[in-house]
């Protein structure tokens, strides 16, 4: 998981879009699996996923 982040953080950055933000356009476009909780919040932070992040997963979870 920590590896994915860290290289879905960085092509975000380098094509300067924010990670939170554009996720569900990404999402939707490649067509990925809806996430279903619950979650492991706590390897998610290790992993490197940020509070945003995370409340973005939970909030997604809850739609």
């Amino acid at each position: 998981m920590a590896v994915g982040n860290r290289w879905y953080r960085w092509v975000c950055e380098r094509e300067g879009a924010d990670p939170v933000a554009i996720y569900p356009e990404m999402a939707l476009h490649y067509k990925a699996p809806k996430l279903n909780g619950p979650f492991n919040l706590e390897s998610r932070r290790a992993a490197g996923f940020d509070e945003d992040e995370l409340a973005a997963l939970t909030r997604a979870d809850n739609a």
